[in-house]
Parts: C-alpha cells; structure tokens; sequence
C-alpha cells in the first residue's frame, strides 16, 4: 500500500471519528436541557479557562 493510500485512509478514519464525536456532543447538549445562550456561555467560559492554563493569565476578551 502506498503512503498516499494510507494517509488518505487515516485521513478518512480521523474524519468519521470526528463526526461521531460531534455527534456525541450534539446529543449531550440536545439532553442537557440548557439553552443556546447557556451553552454558549459555557463554552466561552471553558475557552477562556484553556487559554489561562495555556498562557496563565486571562486575555482581552
């Protein structure tokens, strides 16, 4: 098998793997039972907390 051949199947496995994640996520949120705007709350919250373990301080946002 080529290396083309075989990056393009790891390519294609990395792709379904992350579609059934999202998939996952989307269903969690779905049965949470919180709103849009809570979720997007959330969210940046845990931004904002990935970037301070990243760079130990909060940016400008």
């Amino acid at each position: 098998m080529s290396k083309k051949s075989k990056d393009e199947r790891e390519k294609k496995r990395r792709i379904k793997q992350f579609g059934e994640a999202a998939r996952a996520i989307g269903q969690a949120v779905e049965q949470s039972g919180l709103s849009e705007a809570e979720i997007m709350a959330q969210l940046e919250e845990a931004k904002a907390q990935v970037y301070r373990e990243y760079y130990g301080r909060t940016g400008n946002k």
